[in-house]
Formats: C-alpha cells, structure tokens, sequence
C-alpha cells in the first residue's frame, strides 16, 4: 500500500488575549504520553506507521500542537480515530481539573463549531473525535478555546 501523510494542529488558547489567565495550568504532559505510545498500538489495526510530535509554546495563552502521521490509509485513519478519543478524554480532564468557566469551543475554519460544557462532558466525546478526524483529513487546523476560571 502507498504511504499517506496527515498533518493535524490544534492551537490550545484561551478565548481572549487579554485576559490575565495563561495556559500555564494546562497540562499537556498527560497528552503527550497519551500519543507519544507506539504507533502500532495507537492504531489497532495491525499496520505500521510513524507518529511525529510536536509541543509548542508561542505565548503566555496558547499552546499548540503538531501531529504528523504517516502510514497507510488504513494505519492513518485508525490513528486518527484513538487519537481523537485520546484527545477528547485528556480535553474532559482538563474541563474538569481546571474549573473552565463557561463552554470549551473547538473550531476550524468552514467546519460547524463543537461547543462543551461541563454538563455535556460525558457525552461529548464521540462529537470531539469526529471533529478532530475531519480536521485532520481536511488539513485545517484545530482551535481549543477555553474562558478562564471563574
């Protein structure tokens, strides 16, 4: 089969720069370990691949994320599909340890919004994941927007 690549971005800030919050107390570290696992395992598909990584802090307000997956098609679209699950359960625990005040926004541009609140939490997962996998075939970038602590 033909080696495929899908570059995935997601840009963690809070929702206005102005705001004295920063995303010192997000943890990512739990993220990282999350889909930093051998690639093979991530997929669950018995298919080889390559997972690249990247952490980058741009500002006091936004982390963002760097994903670059390479296999097959079926290895890239099994990754994407834990990777969205990892990623919307590592987003539910930072919702919850962090206090959010208001609702969590996930954006990309030409994409409908998918907006979370605490209450929706448990059932929001299957709606992350979807939104994260069509991000990433569709090569847009991933905005998390989160309202500081009340």
């Amino acid at each position: 089969m033909a080696e495929q690549s899908l570059k995935l971005e997601i840009a963690i800030h809070r929702r206005a720069p102005e705001e004295k919050w920063n995303v010192d107390e997000v943890k990512v570290g739990a993220l990282v370990n999350e889909l930093t696992e051998e690639p093979i395992h991530i997929a669950r598909a018995g298919e080889e691949g390559s997972i690249k990584l990247e952490v980058q802090r741009t500002h006091e307000w936004e982390l963002l994320l760097g994903l670059l997956v390479t296999g097959s098609g079926i290895f890239l679209t099994a990754v994407l599909t834990e990777l969205g699950k990892r990623f919307a359960g590592w987003l539910a625990d930072q919702i919850r340890q962090l206090n959010i005040k208001g609702k969590v926004e996930l954006r990309a541009q030409g994409m409908a919004r998918v907006v979370i609140s605490q209450a929706e939490l448990a059932t929001a997962q299957a709606a992350i994941t979807d939104f994260v996998k069509a991000a990433a075939q569709k090569g847009l970038p991933v905005e998390v927007v989160l309202e500081a602590k009340g």
